[in-house]
């Protein structure tokens, strides 16, 4: 199993606000959707990632990607994952720190 949380942007903090104060809809703009949440299973494939999604913040990944699919490279300490899109390629890499 997995579960992913992360803020792709900084996030604004919570307004203090006065009695009878709403929030604007431009801070849940700012904080809702540059948050990213989902859990489901993975399966290895060769040198490929597949995450099956089970629960997400988005209906829109709840709905039409069930799953999705990483390229993954291991090189000494860095391991990279890669994402191709309709519009980019994502590369997250991750690093294992030494004390």
């Amino acid at each position: 199993y997995y579960s992913i949380a992360a803020a792709t942007d900084e996030r604004p903090s919570m307004p203090e606000l006065k009695e009878g104060e709403e929030i604007d809809l431009e801070y849940y703009k700012k904080v809702y959707l540059n948050y990213i949440s989902n859990s489901g299973t993975y399966t290895i494939v060769g040198d490929s990632l597949i995450h099956n999604i089970i629960v997400a913040k988005s209906p829109t990944v709840m709905n039409k990607n069930t799953s999705n699919s990483q390229h993954i490279r291991l090189l000494k300490d860095k391991m990279f994952f890669t994402s191709a899109g309709t519009n980019r390629t994502t590369i997250l890499t991750l690093e294992r720190l030494k004390n």
